[in-house]
C-alpha cells in the first residue's frame, strides 16, 4: 500500500497481539474478526464517497488557503445544510477540526487537521496522476 494508506489509518484488523499469540484460551472468535473486518471496510467506503464528493476537494483548498473559516464562508459551494452535514463527516474522519467561541454570540470556526493537510496533498498528486495519464492516452489515440 501507498503512503496514503497510512494517512488514512489503515490497518489489519486480524493481526493479534504478543498476548493473544501465547494464550488458547484468549483466541479471537472469526466472527468476531468477521465483524470488525466488515466495519473497517465500511469506513473505508464511507470515507471515499466523502472524498469523492464534487465539494470536498473545493472546500479542503479552501480551509488550506484561508485560517479560521466559518461555514458562512462557504455557502458557495453548498447550502449550509449540506455544509454542516459534510463538515460532521469530515471532522468524524478526522481531517478537520472544529473550534468554538462563546463571547456575546456562539462563534464555530473550521480548520484542517493534519491528516486533513495530507489527504488533500494525496488528491492534488492523484488528480495530477490522473490529468497526465489523459494526456498520454490523447496523445496515443492522435497516432
Amino acid at each position: 500500500m501507498g503512503p496514503w494508506w497510512a494517512v488514512l489509518g489503515g490497518e489489519t484488523v486480524t493481526k493479534t497481539s504478543n498476548d493473544e499469540k501465547g494464550s488458547s484460551d484468549t483466541k479471537s472468535d472469526p466472527e468476531t474478526r468477521v465483524k470488525k473486518t466488515f466495519l473497517v471496510k465500511k469506513n473505508q467506503k464511507d470515507f471515499f464517497i466523502v472524498l469523492g464528493r464534487n465539494s470536498t476537494k473545493k472546500i479542503l483548498e479552501f480551509l488550506d488557503n484561508h485560517k479560521n473559516v466559518q461555514l458562512d464562508n462557504l455557502t458557495q459551494f453548498a447550502t449550509p445544510f449540506t455544509l454542516k452535514k459534510l463538515f460532521q463527516e469530515l471532522m468524524e474522519f478526522n481531517l478537520i477540526k472544529c473550534y468554538i467561541q462563546m463571547d456575546n454570540e456562539k462563534k464555530v470556526w473550521y480548520q484542517l487537521t493534519e491528516k486533513g493537510t495530507k489527504i488533500l496533498q494525496a488528491l492534488r498528486e492523484l488528480e495530477s496522476i490522473l490529468r497526465s495519464s489523459h494526456i498520454k492516452m490523447e496523445a496515443f489515440q492522435d497516432e
